[in-house]
């Protein structure tokens, strides 16, 4: 089972910095979950939230006037994927406009990364495997009354939310050929469950829950987290998290 960090380790830094992602590496995982946003200037950054708590719109800043406005440097897609080579990524693609950017950025990087982009924009993960040799996944956010006539045929990977995975449509899943990767899990006991269902990857906000490429627990035994990295000082002046959120990996 995958240990995917979401948004990096940002228990005492900054979520999807490069400072949260050196931490999340340092606990072992085996990659990072993170969200990619187009800037008005035309950059793919990693960002979460469509707005700023003061109402701006990512898309209506430049790349220069987003790392103004949050106090600090928000990640470039490219130099970050370049920086951290080793990991898996999982992107989730935010913003349907950044859609043909993503492919353009990510063409000369497939060959020589492990990568996997997600979204709930069905029609941008068709046209981004239309045009790249990548894997894309689907989001599922509710429970599928039908999993036969659920339109999954065309994507190997399934990222489900961790409060509708159902056993039987797990089972449906694998049987089917599906990867099946679970979001938003909380505490020992639901990275437990997500293990024994037998899940191919968690996106965890505790990833030293799970060790790189084996469960740090087993049915019958506590977890046993890894030791926590030392949050560097400098970020302590950083501004706190913005307040919207939006569909997606919440």
């Amino acid at each position: 089972m995958l240990s995917i960090s979401h948004r990096g380790y940002c228990r005492e830094v900054v979520e999807n910095t490069w400072e949260a992602f050196e931490q999340a590496q340092s606990l072992g995982i085996d990659g990072i979950e993170t969200d990619i946003r187009l800037t008005s200037d035309g950059q793919l950054v990693l960002f979460h939230d469509r707005r700023l708590a003061d109402g701006r719109a990512v898309s209506d800043l430049s790349h220069m006037e987003l790392c103004k406005a949050m106090g600090a440097q928000v990640p470039a897609l490219v130099e970050t994927l370049q920086r951290f080579d080793s990991l898996l990524w999982v992107l989730e693609l935010k913003d349907q406009s950044a859609t043909e950017p993503l492919v353009h950025a990510l063409r000369p990087l497939v060959a020589n990364r492990q990568l996997l982009v997600i979204s709930f924009w069905h029609d941008s993960m068709v046209e981004v495997r239309r045009q790249l040799d990548i894997e894309c996944g689907v989001t599922v956010a509710h429970r599928p009354a039908d999993f036969s006539s659920y339109p999954l045929r065309p994507w190997h990977t399934i990222v489900w939310k961790y409060e509708f995975v159902d056993p039987l449509l797990i089972q449906q899943s694998i049987a089917e050929g599906h990867r099946n990767f679970v979001y938003d899990v909380q505490g020992i006991d639901e990275h437990r469950r997500c293990y024994e269902l037998g899940l191919d990857g968690i996106i965890s906000d505790e990833p030293q829950l799970v060790a790189a490429g084996r469960p740090a627990f087993t049915s019958d035994s506590p977890a046993v987290p890894l030791p926590l990295p030392q949050a560097p000082a400098t970020q302590a002046n950083r501004p706190g998290p913005i307040t919207e959120l939006d569909s997606g990996l919440a």
